[in-house]
């Protein structure tokens, strides 16, 4: 398989900077929907190892490269600028997309509609 093949069962994970704590849950749910979870800076939580980059270029090359391979794309809590074009991109590849909310309960994220989703107020 080539670097650059989409994996069917990857899912990428756009979550917001206030919602970055969730990241568990969608992982948890992920892995028990037999989903491979990526997101911006995954290899810190695994590795712990980080490659933080203020160049917003090659963010967003890695971004696009996560999304490309991904089956589905899901989107979690407040929606920022950054999240909008993970999206609006998803879209123009034909990607699923799904929406979530954090819940009280500590292992879960509520599925939601399109139109629930939040926007940041700030962007």
């Amino acid at each position: 398989m080539a670097l650059d093949e989409k994996v069917s069962n990857i899912v990428y994970i756009s979550i917001s900077k206030n919602d970055f704590g969730q990241r568990f849950k969608a992982m948890r749910m992920a892995t028990v929907m037999k989903l491979i979870p990526v997101y911006p800076n995954v290899a810190a939580d695994f590795a712990q190892v980080t490659r933080i980059t203020n160049d917003k270029e090659a963010r967003d090359k890695e971004r696009l490269g996560q999304i490309k391979k991904a089956s589905e794309v899901w989107v979690i809590g407040e929606m920022n600028r950054e999240m909008l074009e993970d999206v609006d991109l998803a879209r123009r590849m034909n990607k699923k997309v799904k929406y979530f909310e954090p819940t009280a309960k500590d292992a879960e994220l509520k599925e939601i509609d399109a139109s629930q989703a939040k926007k940041a107020r700030f962007m």
